[in-house]
């Protein structure tokens, strides 16, 4: 089978050859007459901008694309979800009327009719609203339905470099989200029932609609990373960092007594268990409200067992700009969590730093801040 072939792909294989090669593959005139007389570094960096921007056209054409999808779906359900809003108003309003009211007996029938109609009633405005979540169409059977669209659409809102969505945010945007879609169907079922006297086929419905709701809730699960779940979870726990593929973990430094950092760097080491220069726990940063951020701090002991003061990661550091394990919290870099999807349903994050606009990345010795993501491997590292 033949390799698909993309513009970045060959882009980045450009570059590395004309980078390794020195353009020896080529003869000196040719590369003058291509590069107008620009040195090979030039070359290779404009190469990379432009990979660069390709990227980003990438992002921004899914987003627009995904944009369309969700609009048209919004578009399919908008009568649908009148409708129910509208039939569920007047209910409350006829509610109001004096019990000998006239006019409310002649508003009940009238509403009672619409409510059970075939075409634009109750039962009718929920079948548009279950197709549309859960993007069920004879035309189209391949479009996606709101649910996953939401749920991609945060997804890629949490993994953005801007911040847009936290991780404890995005948790709350899904289930603020699937509890509206539950509320809007509950809404419409209720100006049903009342307008339904026949119990068998009240009972019938109320199974009807408690299946569609089990099948929306397993629909949008799909869509959402079990890592996501997985981390939130154990939040309270402290982790081991690893290199995905090694045995390698973050290592912070000890602190003496006082607090005072030892060395002053994080280091990258095989891992040893049961030392708590190996452990990190997320903890709340001072602005975790408004930005959703953490701080890493380390777990320490002594010879006694017992815990050491110190050690929070940041991203100030005498060691060539490398990450430091600073003795004061307050020093200690706030950072944002991006769960990633992993083959094997593991743990792993990259972790971005808003404020430096840098990941914390994997040097050959040491924990350094990158501009380029770099994933890691959380294991927890239990009591």
């Amino acid at each position: 089978m033949l390799p698909v072939i993309t513009a970045q792909g060959l882009l980045l294989f450009v570059g590395e050859n004309v980078a390794k090669a020195g353009a020896s593959w080529v003869g000196s005139s040719a590369m003058t007459a291509i590069t107008g007389g620009a040195s090979l570094n030039d070359v290779v960096k404009d190469l990379q901008e432009i990979r660069a921007s390709l990227t980003r056209i990438e992002g921004t054409l899914k987003q627009m694309m995904q944009e369309i999808a969700w609009q048209h779906q919004v578009t399919r359900a908008h009568d649908a979800e009148e409708g129910i809003k509208h039939k569920f108003t007047r209910l409350l309003d006829i509610a109001l009327l004096e019990e000998d009211d006239a006019e409310k007996l002649r508003q009940v029938d009238e509403l009672k009719r619409a409510t059970l109609s075939v075409n634009g009633g109750a039962l009718a405005h929920l079948d548009t609203i279950h197709n549309v979540l859960m993007g069920k169409s004879v035309t189209d059977p391949s479009q996606r339905g709101l649910l996953r669209l939401w749920a991609e659409r945060s997804y890629d809102q949490l993994k953005a470099r801007d911040g847009t969505l936290s991780l404890n945010r995005y948790v709350e945007v899904l289930e603020a989200y699937l509890a509206n879609v539950f509320l809007l169907q509950i809404v419409g079922f209720t100006s049903y029932l009342n307008a339904m006297s026949n119990e068998r086929t009240r009972k019938q419905q109320i199974t009807k609609l408690k299946e569609r709701m089990e099948e929306q809730k397993a629909e949008f699960y799909k869509y959402i990373p079990t890592t996501t779940h997985k981390i939130l979870t154990l939040m309270d726990q402290y982790f081991v960092f690893y290199v995905p593929g090694t045995r390698r973990v973050i290592y912070g430094s000890p602190t003496d007594s006082r607090g005072t950092v030892g060395g002053g760097s994080t280091q990258l080491r095989d891992r040893l268990p049961r030392n708590g220069d190996e452990e990190w726990k997320f903890l709340r940063s001072p602005t975790y409200a408004t930005t959703g951020t953490y701080v890493l701090v380390k777990r320490a002991y002594d010879d006694k067992n017992k815990f050491r003061r110190g050690g929070h990661l940041g991203f100030s550091s005498p060691h060539d700009g490398g990450a430091s394990c600073m003795a004061k919290f307050a020093n200690a870099t706030p950072f944002k969590l991006i769960p990633n999807f992993t083959p094997d349903d593991s743990l792993s994050v990259t972790i971005y730093s808003k404020d430096s606009n840098t990941y914390l990345g994997r040097g050959q010795w040491y924990a350094t801040p990158t501009r380029e993501p770099a994933e890691w491997k959380l294991e927890a590292a239990g009591t």
